[in-house]
């Protein structure tokens, strides 16, 4: 493995300052700035649709709720045990609770942080991500969740993106990938670790471990092909 080559060579090296002077002197005569620039463009504008997409969805959601609506389609939350409402899986991660502000824009930040980041694989893998999150998180929610409870909100898409990330970097082997999930682990990693075991029972613990599982999936179904 590349990273195995290069640790190898780290510790037969005595001079170690020598080697990373080498080793910056290459990296800067083949460094192209035009190249550069035109990545992080493309980067930029794609970040910059993604996060302006997901404020515009759940605001808009959350706007015609509340004005037009009279908060009805929060009756499109997942039950469970209520089976023959299965569709509400595809409506409820983009409802939130209308008492609480903090439930709505603590998941749009969460959406925008994670899926900046799965951004690096494509849109594929995104929307890939969000979709076995969607199912993954539904199911669980309506198969083992609490019954008598009511769950919305987008967490179960956050943690699917979290799973993925950290598991396709794992199952890769690729060190750019690897990067970017070990990357990931040491610094977002608080609220999705913290979450799966919540103090507050109003935390869907099945919808955030079903995402998590769906989202692991998605990783080991782009591996595999």
């Amino acid at each position: 493995m590349w990273i195995k080559d290069v640790l190898r060579l780290w510790k037969a090296t005595e001079n170690k300052s020598a080697l990373l002077r080498d080793a910056g002197e290459i990296w800067l005569r083949n460094f192209d700035s035009t190249e550069f620039s035109s990545w992080l463009g493309s980067a930029l504008r794609r970040l910059s649709l993604w996060c302006a997409g997901v404020c515009l969805v759940l605001g808009a959601v959350e706007l015609a709720d509340r004005l037009w609506f009279d908060f009805s389609l929060h009756h499109r939350s997942i039950e469970p045990g209520e089976f023959q409402n299965w569709p509400n899986i595809f409506w409820a991660p983009f409802l939130h609770d209308p008492s609480e502000a903090r439930h709505l824009w603590s998941n749009a930040i969460q959406l925008m942080m994670f899926g900046a980041v799965l951004l690096a694989w494509g849109w594929r893998e995104l929307a890939l991500t969000s979709i076995f999150g969607i199912v993954a998180s539904g199911v669980a929610v309506l198969v083992f969740g609490r019954v008598g409870t009511h769950h919305m909100g987008a967490s179960g898409i956050t943690f699917a993106m979290f799973g993925y990330i950290i598991a396709r970097g794992v199952v890769s082997r690729n060190p750019f990938f690897l990067a970017i999930s070990v990357v990931t682990l040491l610094f977002l990693y608080r609220y999705p670790l913290v979450s799966l075991f919540p103090t507050d029972a109003k935390t869907s613990v099945e919808a955030h471990l079903g995402g998590l599982v769906g989202g692991i999936g998605a990783a080991l179904s782009v591996w595999r092909r």
